[in-house]
């Protein structure tokens, strides 16, 4: 195997154990794309893994600084020896894509490695926007070039998925002594960041989730328009869309208690919802 054949082996491989979602939607891209999603997706993981490999702030405001320069020499021409770094950089130079979403990508991910949570939904949206909204965006680049309508449904798209994710991982944040819900949105419905799994405030807890999912539901509802817009050779991107729908269901089933939530017992009915929206490029 090639050099070139490793870094881009290891890059697929770490999307498949840690971001499974996204590594079946790259199985729906064209042959010749699918590596450069796999760098851009496994540079995401490197960064949202952070948190959780660090035992105090400063050493990831280090790691997310190694970032910084790493994105710094890659755009120099000069990239370090790391199996992400330089897949990354055969991505950027195929593909030409834009600086500044890695950036903003990089800079939004100091939130994870601090316990103060967002205040209102707005800066929710503006991390989500700058983490998954710019990845989403990335990868429509890799599969469709530079367009703006097209960036711009990506965006909303990468967008829906985020807040999907924060609640489905609210039992996992916990757990890092951290929420990504509101402290504007937790206390009009009566909850704080450390009541959260609290037996007592479940109710007030689903309240406020089928709140976020209603905005991830309008978010999904308006790309459906934009189904005639997404050339062919993109539609795998917007697979997101369906698995987002169907973690949506879960979260219906369950009563909208992210506590509750039985993923592995839906998974069969999301793989086929899958490849049936994949079959008649649905968005």
């Amino acid at each position: 195997m090639t050099n070139s054949g490793k870094m881009t082996g290891y890059c697929a491989e770490q999307v498949r154990k840690q971001d499974h979602d996204r590594f079946q939607t790259v199985l729906f891209a064209p042959a010749d794309k699918r590596d450069d999603l796999f760098a851009i997706y496994a540079f995401n993981q490197e960064l949202a893994k952070i948190r959780e490999t660090v035992s105090e702030p400063m050493l990831g405001e280090i790691r997310l600084q190694w970032w910084r320069e790493a994105i710094d020499e890659i755009y120099g021409g000069t990239p370090r020896k790391h199996e992400v770094v330089e897949a990354l950089a055969q991505a950027v130079g195929m593909r030409d894509l834009p600086r500044e979403l890695f950036d903003r990508m990089i800079d939004a991910r100091t939130q994870d490695i601090y316990d103060e949570s967002p205040r209102t939904m707005e800066e929710l949206s503006t991390y989500l926007e700058n983490t998954s909204g710019n990845l989403a965006r990335l990868a429509a680049v890799v599969l469709g070039g530079k367009d703006e309508i097209l960036a711009e449904a990506a965006g909303k798209s990468g967008l829906a998925w985020g807040m999907i994710g924060i609640i489905r991982a609210v039992p996992y944040h916990l757990s890092l002594r951290k929420t990504f819900l509101p402290t504007e949105l937790l206390a009009r419905h009566g909850l704080s960041g450390n009541s959260l799994a609290a037996p007592e405030n479940r109710e007030a807890l689903s309240r406020l989730t089928a709140e976020v999912c209603g905005q991830a539901e309008r978010l999904l509802g308006e790309l459906r328009t934009s189904r005639k817009v997404i050339p062919s050779g993109v539609h795998s991107l917007f697979l997101l869309n369906s698995l987002s729908r169907s973690y949506l269901k879960s979260l219906r089933k369950a009563g909208y208690s992210p506590f509750s939530l039985q993923e592995k017992s839906d998974a069969f009915a999301r793989q086929c919802r899958l490849m049936v929206d994949a079959l008649f490029k649905r968005v």
